[in-house]
């Protein structure tokens, strides 16, 4: 059991981690649509 718990809080830390980036990189984006109207469209 100890094995399994070393094993899952840095699986845990990391799934985290890319939550957070991807989150970031979606309000960034959002920001800057909302900022400069969209050329392609």
């Amino acid at each position: 059991m100890g094995w399994l718990l070393i094993l899952t809080v840095p699986m845990r830390l990391i799934a985290l981690v890319l939550w957070f980036i991807v989150g970031a990189m979606w309000f960034a984006a959002r920001c800057r649509k909302a900022q400069t109207p969209d050329i392609r469209q």
